[in-house]
């Protein structure tokens, strides 16, 4: 046998060999969150709009600091919103997710309250109140059941407008009445995303907010105002992600 011919059975022989051990060695596999996933919404740097509805109470409560009459009253509205946020959000090898967000609602949310006078009790006011957030801050802990799907739970703050406004009454020779003030909120929820594609996501949310209480004094009627604000808010949000 010549040279020639050892050359090209040696050459034949390990080709062989590569080929059985490239079909014995078992595929190569990796965690499902290791891997390049093909749909990852609010994972990294995130922005997204959304819209839902808001189910308000404001509550009222009305005293005459001299004799101590008092009324509460309250009005459940619901408001169709929108909203603005961007966020940041990391999921580890182990699938648990932690995101950060900032965001804003808009427009400005009102509620209409007719009571009875405290000073003068004979005549009927009219107040509104409302409430605009200006900013949003939420932490997002969570946990990706797998490329597409995010559940997570939400924790935050509102940093909102609150006013207060009460009509004129002419019979009663009463002004105009106007009081607002920037108050604090917290916020608890939970939501859902599903990732469409790598970059594009759907969310839907649910959140509770609570505000802190505004008093107002109107002395020169002798008049108290306590206002609390309340509110829920069910939507939809489309999510884009950098990643």
């Amino acid at each position: 046998m010549d040279k020639r011919t050892l050359v090209k059975i040696s050459f034949f022989s390990l080709a062989l060999a590569g080929t059985t051990s490239a079909i014995a060695r078992p595929a190569v596999t990796c965690p499902p969150v290791a891997c390049p996933a093909e749909a990852s919404p609010r994972d990294g740097f995130y922005l997204g709009a959304g819209v839902g509805e808001t189910f308000n109470r404001y509550e009222l409560a009305t005293k005459n600091t001299v004799t101590g009459f008092n009324v509460k009253k309250h009005d459940n509205h619901n408001s169709t919103v929108g909203n603005a946020f961007l966020g940041y959000g990391y999921t580890a090898s182990n699938s648990f997710f932690l995101g950060v967000e900032l965001g804003t609602i808009f427009p400005r949310r009102s509620g209409t309250i007719k009571r009875p006078g405290v000073t003068f009790t004979s005549f009927s006011f009219v107040n509104r109140l409302s409430v605009q957030d200006y900013l949003t801050g939420d932490l997002l802990p969570g946990y990706r059941i797998n490329e597409r799907w995010l559940i997570y739970a939400r924790a935050g703050f509102s940093y909102a407008h609150l006013s207060l406004h009460q009509d004129a009454n002419a019979a009663a020779s009463g002004p105009k009445f106007n009081r607002s003030d920037n108050k604090w909120g917290g916020r608890i929820g939970l939501g859902v995303n599903y990732g469409l594609t790598k970059h594009l996501g759907l969310g839907l949310d649910y959140f509770y907010t609570g505000y802190q209480k505004m008093n107002s004094r109107w002395p020169a009627f002798d008049v108290q105002f306590k206002q609390s604000t309340h509110s829920h808010y069910l939507g939809i949000s489309l999510i884009y992600s950098f990643r």
